[in-house]
């Protein structure tokens, strides 16, 4: 079932469209937790240094701490919609960071000059943040299926989102 009626222009798409959101929602249950308890020891990230080491994340070590993350960040009394900043390189600990603060309750908020959005065609597309104009977009297959995070670290910009079953991570120069 199409989640948009088929109608022969953009804008009467555009003018027509209206975001189902839920009452309550949490991005790492769908594209995390779902997966670790089917298959916890499933590759969830290959993440392959400038080095050439590779760190083999798996959905099942993902969910551990970014739980981990979530309980310690509420027993340290983050409530709901607290924004939570993050200052980190594109690791593992900013993936913990991506779930975890979410489930404890709060927002992650990270540094960039380029806004993210996923549209119907299944495109990532950038958008500038300044003027709201649309800058390049990458074909993922299906829609995107979180907010996509992005940051800024060393003068590059890099860019984490889900699309379907796959999270994607971008470097941008």
């Amino acid at each position: 079932m199409p989640v948009l009626p088929r109608l022969k222009t953009y804008d009467d798409v555009y003018a027509q469209f209206r975001w189902q959101v839920p009452a309550r929602y949490n991005i790492g249950v769908d594209i995390c937790d779902r997966w670790a308890a089917r298959e916890p020891d499933r590759l969830a990230i290959l993440h392959v240094r400038a080095d050439g080491r590779e760190d083999r994340i798996t959905y099942g070590w993902l969910r551990e701490t970014s739980n981990r993350l979530a309980n310690a960040l509420r027993s340290a009394g983050l409530g709901k919609g607290d924004r939570v900043a993050t200052l980190l390189f594109n690791s593992a600990p900013m993936l913990e960071a991506h779930f975890g603060v979410p489930a404890a309750g709060g927002v992650l908020s990270t540094a960039g000059k380029l806004v993210f959005a996923g549209d119907v065609s299944g495109n990532l597309v950038a958008y500038d943040a300044a003027n709201g104009k649309p800058l390049w977009h990458a074909y993922l297959g299906t829609t995107v299926s979180n907010a996509p995070e992005t940051y800024m670290l060393d003068g590059h910009q890099y860019v984490l989102v889900a699309a379907g079953d796959t999270l994607y991570s971008f470097v941008l120069n």
